[in-house]
């Protein structure tokens, strides 16, 4: 089977620069996948010149188009009119080992839908990681426009994958005056997997699975047990990485954001006792 790679348009920001995204989202055709190594790489034009707003996030896979040499040096197509070093990436020239070089991906599902952002958190389903919006952030939070892998709606969200670990939530959120500025806007057509127990943070976050995270909460802050067991597994991984990971929050701050939705579990929030 072969494996679908996603050309993620995750852009990271770096010290001084403004963060932003790709606006060019023409399909290429893909001679392979380059993946970026733990730190940001950057961009070239079509000239050799540098690209000073914006880089590849480190360990983020990028759909090749074409293989160019600029100013004697090979570099990859990453975008319409961007570039990579090759000694900046790992090359795979035939992810999945699929020999198919006729298939029209204009045909797979969502190969049209994009989300756009003024400012989502990305969960990572394999490390239970996210962005944050820290300034000097080596992994900020998503801005721009990206396109889409697969939709899976649950019991928490919708979310839409932009890389092959990263989701963005596309129910997004609404600020205090009932703005939706930070709800994402999606155009194309959609094909929505509904799965109730997905988790776009995988089965752990901070290094706790759900259960991990429930002993925390009753031998920590006594919660109560039985109220604890009837939340739902993702439900607890995903809102304990939106709080904690995400938000830099402690955990007698998750003790106060469950208790306001599932108000049996009580427990102490910064020292006082939860109702």
């Amino acid at each position: 089977m072969k494996k679908k790679i996603m050309g993620s348009i995750v852009v990271a920001g770096m010290a001084a620069v403004t963060i932003g995204a790709l606006s060019n989202l023409t399909n290429v055709s893909a001679a392979g996948v380059a993946t970026t190594f733990d730190k940001i790489v950057r961009m070239y034009k079509p000239n050799g010149d540098l690209v000073t707003n914006r880089a590849l996030g480190a360990h983020t896979p990028w759909q090749v188009g074409k293989t160019r040499t600029i100013n004697g040096e090979t570099m990859y197509q990453v975008s319409t009119s961007e570039f990579v070093k090759a000694g900046d990436v790992s090359y795979d020239a035939n992810p999945g080992g699929n020999t198919d070089t006729n298939t029209n991906t204009d045909n797979k599902p969502n190969s049209n839908v994009v989300i756009t952002t003024n400012y989502s958190i990305g969960y990572n389903d394999n490390d239970g990681t996210t962005t944050d919006g820290h300034i000097n952030s080596k992994n900020p939070d998503l801005i721009g426009s990206f396109k889409v892998g697969r939709i899976v709606k649950s019991s928490i969200g919708t979310f839409y994958q932009v890389s092959t670990h990263t989701w963005i939530n596309g129910d997004g959120m609404v600020d205090g005056d009932g703005d939706d500025y930070y709800i994402p806007k999606v155009t194309g057509d959609q094909t929505i997997e509904y799965d109730d127990n997905f988790s776009p943070v995988g089965n752990t976050v901070l290094g706790m699975t759900a259960d991990g995270i429930r002993n925390m909460l009753t031998n920590d802050y006594q919660c109560d047990a039985t109220a604890l067991a009837a939340v739902p597994d993702n439900w607890l991984l995903f809102h304990y990485a939106d709080v904690v990971e995400a938000g830099d929050q402690p955990d007698t701050g998750f003790v106060a954001v469950i208790n306001e939705t599932y108000p049996d579990v009580h427990g102490y929030s910064f020292g006082f006792w939860v109702e």
